[in-house]
């Protein structure tokens, strides 16, 4: 319990693989609570980043917060090639429960590797695999980026969240992100770069880009969304203002909505969006490119008492 008291001034740096980075580099059942951290700077070459804590296992997390500015970067030529999870909070999740916190700043996360790889940023949470998150926000700036010489790549980015698969709900995102991939799959979005679980009652408001820069054999996608760049979840009185925007290269698809970018699968219900959604295609030939007012591409999904004024 940290009794309302700040911690000021957390740095930490290196370019070696340091993997549960944070005040708390892992914890299992734990209880943190009434506790805020200003001005943090960590930066490593390593997995599980976040302010207050790289890996969270069950137990709670309650009225916390961090500010400043949270780094990952690797460079990799092996074929066993490690995956950065970077937030402004905590960099991975996996059970437990989030209340009552939140985070400002710049979150970035960012991996060039030979073989395949991934990137995960969110501006509270690197990546959500399980879990509640309640009542929390964040305004950190996020981006994720992941390049690969010669097989694909896949970069996860939200405002809140960059991969969530748990329950989120009274919470919101109000900061820039982006996706960057070269070849590859780049999700990105206002609230959550890709989700499968249950979103409920949140909001974003910053703009979401997505990018491929270059797309070789291996088809590459582009998704962003002004709340959701890729959904397969619920979706429950939301709403987002933040302009989507999908960038394009040869030979892959872009898909950009106002609220989400592609919806496959699950329920949009009583949300709207007063974003713009854009699909920029960069170079010819391109696969195809897909933009809606609300969602740019549906899919074995409904959407009900829902509206778009972008």
């Amino acid at each position: 319990d940290g009794n309302g008291f700040v911690i000021r001034n957390l740095t930490y740096s290196t370019t070696a693989v340091v993997n549960y980075v944070g005040l708390f580099g892992y914890t299992s059942n734990a209880t943190i609570q009434n506790l805020g951290l200003e001005s943090v700077n960590l930066s490593t070459g390593g997995l599980y980043i976040g302010g207050l804590l790289g890996y969270q296992n069950n137990g709670t997390i309650t009225n916390c917060s961090s500010t400043g500015s949270i780094t990952a970067s690797i460079s990799s030529t092996s074929n066993t090639v490690p995956t950065p999870y970077v937030g402004g909070l905590i960099g991975y999740q996996n059970n437990g429960t989030i209340t009552n916190c939140h985070s400002a700043g710049s979150v970035t996360s960012s991996i060039t590797a030979v073989y395949t790889c991934a990137s995960y940023s969110g501006g509270l949470a690197g990546t959500q695999a399980s879990g509640t998150i309640i009542n929390c926000y964040s305004t950190a700036a996020v981006t994720s980026s992941a390049f690969t010489s010669s097989y694909k790549s896949y970069a996860y980015a939200g405002g809140l969240v960059g991969c969530h698969s748990g329950t989120i709900s009274d919470s919101y995102g109000t900061g820039s992100v982006n996706a960057h991939v070269s070849p590859g799959d780049a999700y990105c979005g206002g609230l959550v770069g890709q989700s499968s679980g249950i979103i409920t009652h949140c909001h974003s408001t910053g703009d979401a880009t997505s990018s491929v820069s270059y797309a070789n054999s291996a088809t590459s996608y582009s998704y962003a969304g002004g709340l959701a760049g890729y959904s397969y979840s619920t979706i429950t009185d939301c709403y987002s203002t933040g302009t989507a925007r999908a960038n394009t290269a040869a030979y892959s698809y872009g898909y950009a909505g106002g609220l989400v970018g592609y919806h496959d699968q699950g329920a949009i219900t009583g949300s709207y969006t007063t974003a713009s959604a854009i699909v920029t295609a960069q170079v010819s030939p391109c696969c195809g490119i897909y933009a809606g007012g609300f969602v740019g591409y549906q899919a074995h999904s409904m959407i009900t008492n829902c509206y778009s004024s972008g």
